[in-house]
């Protein structure tokens, strides 16, 4: 596998490590940046959507032109004379499943939304009526949770009777009235989900953001109302148009979890007024640490998969570089949104905001160390079969599929910046 000049001159020389740290840190300011700016408005979906499509599309091109050409020569050798190295099949095959793992692991950890114990707490104690110790507070925010978890299964109740009747009958069934009772089970079922995780409002940057998605959906409404219903194709166009946003703005209803490219949907959870105890401070302070840990352990990863490409090829860690350089500043933003809007005091909240970038600054860096160290040992091609299952990873399993979910539309002003990240790796494998 040939080396360019410009790459020999990067990693060949005294001036390796300055290379590694500088694509190290650069992700790690993105991210810091990104958690300074919570007070901002977060860029639109469509904007959001771009950027996630550029950097598919730039690790695509890290995967097919540096880390997948050097995994196979690894593999079987090089300049069609095939050898099969057994060390470096085991050792990519371990690789290959530790990755998928910890990649795995992290996204279980980053979209898993449960209700909080103290949530359950207080509505088994409303529940037994046994909630005369408790403040006053927390005695009209259980017993309302639990009202509407009774409303909620009666409304349930009487839409499945209705859907019942439609199954065990005979004949055709209307389309209007098979919709009507779907909604009326998708709202039975969201308001029990509400009321499962202790949710009342909204608060922090995701009202402001919930206030801009009503705007564009009473936009898109206004526009609806505006076309002459004798013009059918332009009606359905705009229907559709006026959907997409209503299915984005629905989200804002339901309980979720951290998500990478997206205000976190901070909530008042009955958890935030549960504390039984005299001091009622402890409950309001808690640090969210499992949050802090999946970001850390993400971050991480991400600093890892720089170090270990910058080892082997300038192109590829430059690639890895940009990419991770795009994603953690909206990462940043999301987790500072959720950091901001659960810690009152300032210094914690710094302290906690800073854990992410200076995990991925520090992988990133010893990965590079570690991998330079290792590439003659056959481990390093367990590290190679690692970068390349958890680069694809992300690319599938995070960028493309939430960059889709914002394109609703298909345009394809959207999808074609896939391309244009291909195209921007293929031109730096030519430059590097």
């Amino acid at each position: 596998m040939s080396t360019s000049i410009l790459e020999r001159d990067l990693l060949g020389s005294d001036d390796a490590y300055f290379v590694a740290i500088a694509l190290a840190v650069a992700p790690a300011l993105s991210m810091a940046l990104g958690s300074a700016a919570v007070r901002m408005g977060m860029p639109s979906d469509v904007v959001q959507a771009r950027f996630q499509n550029l950097s598919a599309g730039l690790l695509i091109g890290a995967l097919l032109a540096e880390i997948y050409p050097m995994l196979r020569e690894r593999l079987i050798g090089a300049d069609g004379n095939k050898q099969v190295e057994v060390a470096n099949c085991l050792s990519a095959l371990g690789g290959f499943v530790l990755a998928l793992g910890i990649m795995y692991g992290l996204h279980s950890l980053e979209h898993s939304a449960t209700p909080d114990e103290e949530v359950e707490k207080a509505l088994q104690r409303a529940a037994t009526g046994d909630l005369e110790d408790a403040p006053p507070m927390v005695q009209r925010v259980a017993t309302a949770q639990m009202a509407k978890l009774n409303s909620g299964s009666v409304q349930l109740n009487l839409a499945v009777s209705a859907l019942s009747k439609m199954q065990k009958g005979q004949g055709d069934i209307d389309v209007e009235k098979l919709d009507e009772q779907l909604h009326f089970v998708d709202f039975a079922l969201d308001s029990m989900r509400r009321s499962c995780h202790g949710i009342e409002l909204l608060t922090g940057p995701a009202t402001q953001e919930t206030r801009s998605r009503i705007a564009e959906l009473l936009e898109d409404v206004e526009a609806l109302q505006a076309v002459s219903p004798r013009k059918v194709i332009t009606m359905d166009g705009q229907i559709q148009r006026a959907s997409a946003t209503l299915r984005r703005l629905h989200v804002h209803t339901s309980p979720m979890a951290f998500r990478r490219w997206g205000v976190h949907r901070t909530v008042t959870q009955a958890a935030l007024q549960a504390d039984f105890g005299p001091d009622r401070s402890s409950s309001q302070s808690r640090l969210p640490w499992g949050l802090v840990f999946a970001i850390a352990i993400d971050a991480a990863v991400d600093g890892m998969l720089i170090g270990l490409s910058t080892s082997t090829s300038a192109g590829a860690g430059m690639m890895m570089a940009i990419a991770t350089f795009i994603e953690m500043g909206f990462l940043g933003y999301s987790f500072g949104c959720a950091v901001s809007s659960q810690v009152q005091n300032r210094l914690v909240a710094f302290s906690l905001l800073a854990i992410p970038p200076l995990c991925l600054a520090g992988c990133g860096i010893g990965a590079f160390a570690l991998g330079s160290a290792l590439q003659s040992c056959f481990v390093f091609t367990g590290l190679i079969s690692f970068s390349l299952v958890a680069v694809l990873f992300l690319v599938i399993q995070e960028l493309i599929l939430e960059a889709a979910e914002k394109n609703e539309g298909e345009n394809w002003n959207v999808s074609i910046f896939i391309y244009l990240g291909l195209l921007i790796s293929f031109g730096l494998e030519v430059v590097l």
